[in-house]
C-alpha cells in the first residue's frame, strides 16, 4: 500500500469450540481497533508491526503478527523552457468552422 492509503484487514480467525469474544488490532501507527475486520490510514510510509490478538469465550488468547510496508508515494514534476521571449505564435485558421 501506499502513503495516505486506507488498508483493509480481514479477520480469518476460527476456533474449533466456543466463540471468540473479542479481537484487538494494534497497528503500530499510534492507533488500535477492536472490530473483527477494521480499516486502517497508514499517512506516513514505513514498516508497521500488525498485531491481532483474539479472546474466546473462555478467555482463552491467540496472537499473531505481520510486517506491513507502506511505500512512499512518488512527486511529479517537470521543468520548462522558455526558448524565445518575444515568440507569437500562429493560430491556423479553419475554413468552415463558425461559432
Amino acid at each position: 500500500a501506499c502513503e495516505g492509503s486506507t488498508v483493509n484487514f480481514t479477520n480469518t480467525s476460527t476456533i474449533a469450540s466456543g466463540t471468540i469474544t473479542s479481537n484487538y488490532w494494534n497497528f503500530s501507527n499510534g492507533n488500535i481497533s477492536q472490530n473483527t475486520n477494521p480499516s486502517e490510514l497508514f499517512s506516513n510510509e514505513g514498516i508497521y508491526s500488525v498485531n491481532l490478538i483474539v479472546t474466546s469465550n473462555n478467555s482463552c488468547t491467540d496472537t499473531i503478527a505481520t510486517q506491513l510496508e507502506i511505500y512512499p508515494n512518488p512527486i511529479a514534476n517537470f521543468n520548462t523552457t522558455n526558448v524565445c521571449d518575444s515568440f507569437i505564435a500562429e493560430i491556423p485558421i479553419i475554413r468552415g468552422y463558425s461559432t
